[in-house]
């Protein structure tokens, strides 16, 4: 049996009772933070995402990771074939209409970063 180590990152700033976490921004960077983490290391291992129902908190994180990486691969993206590919997979993902309006506001925030670059137009 290979012994494998686990880098736990947790993000903190999402209240419990809260159907999503209070800052898009912040939370993008908590998801960007997990890609850069999982980049330094160097090694092809998988991302272990986890919450406790199993699908709420969770569901969120990897949809707006899923978005982010679309995004920049090919420029375009769909928020409602996102949610539904990981709905299939896990089908209490992104339980409400808050967290399906989080995944636009974090695109928007993304979005925004780019209003200094020449070569990303952004129209508005």
């Amino acid at each position: 049996m290979q012994e494998v180590t686990v880098t736990h990152i947790q993000f903190t700033k999402w209240i419990e009772r809260q159907k999503t976490p209070d800052d898009p921004k912040m939370f993008m960077r908590f998801v960007k933070d997990v890609e850069e983490k999982c980049d330094a290391d160097n090694k092809e291992r998988p991302i272990l995402v986890h919450c406790l129902t199993g699908a709420e908190k969770s569901g969120l994180f990897c949809v707006v990771s899923i978005l982010l990486e679309k995004i920049q691969l090919e420029q375009e993206i769909s928020v409602v074939n996102t949610v539904r590919q990981v709905k299939n997979r896990r089908h209490k993902s992104i339980p409400n209409k808050e967290q399906y309006i989080f995944c636009h506001q974090c695109l928007d925030e993304y979005l925004h970063t780019f209003d200094t670059y020449a070569n990303f137009c952004l129209e508005r």
